[in-house]
């Protein structure tokens, strides 16, 4: 699976990476990039084995009197300046998008009550998605709209230059 598109969000996902600290000091998550198995062929990257995500960790959650448990988080990144952000079937032929196995895997966790979600950036901003919810409203093989399906699409807020994804999730489950 030899892709162009290899490197294209590693500015975004090292933007996420640097919040970790601040998440760390907070008490609130920690988390880390999956490292997929890489190789070259020909002088091109390839990924040798597929992921579902992007990042995995740990979410605190306050359950009051000082107690806190921890919730497995799994989320995956996209860095696509575009009005649309496409779920691919498994038969697209497309590079750039919510890929099939991405999707139906977190989706899967987050039906276990895990904490999952897709980061979408677009237009310098910064989109929280439930892929349980994209895949009900939007459907697999179709394209999330930035206005037409605003309603699955939360805006998560740049703080001092951190973006704090986490902000606004219900921290009592």
């Amino acid at each position: 699976m030899s892709s162009p598109y290899a490197h294209k969000g590693v500015g975004f996902e090292s933007l996420l990476l640097a919040a970790v600290p601040e998440y760390l000091r907070r008490g609130v998550a920690w988390y880390d990039k999956v490292e997929v198995p890489k190789g070259y062929n020909k002088g091109r990257l390839f990924f040798k084995k597929k992921t579902g995500f992007d990042f995995y960790g740990t979410h605190w959650i306050d359950i009051g009197e000082g107690t806190k448990i921890g919730r497995s988080m799994y989320f995956e990144a996209k860095d696509i300046n575009e009005t649309i952000l496409p779920l691919l079937s498994p038969e697209s032929k497309n590079k750039s998008g919510v890929h099939y196995h991405q999707l139906t895997t977190l989706a899967k966790l987050e039906s276990m009550n895990c904490e999952c979600f897709i980061l979408w950036r677009t237009g310098g901003k910064v989109y929280r998605i439930s892929p349980v919810m994209a895949i009900e409203i939007v459907g697999i093989g179709k394209n999330i709209h930035r206005e037409k399906h605003s309603s699955i699409l939360t805006q998560v807020p740049e703080v001092r230059g951190m973006v704090d994804f986490l902000f606004g999730l219900n921290t009592r489950k």
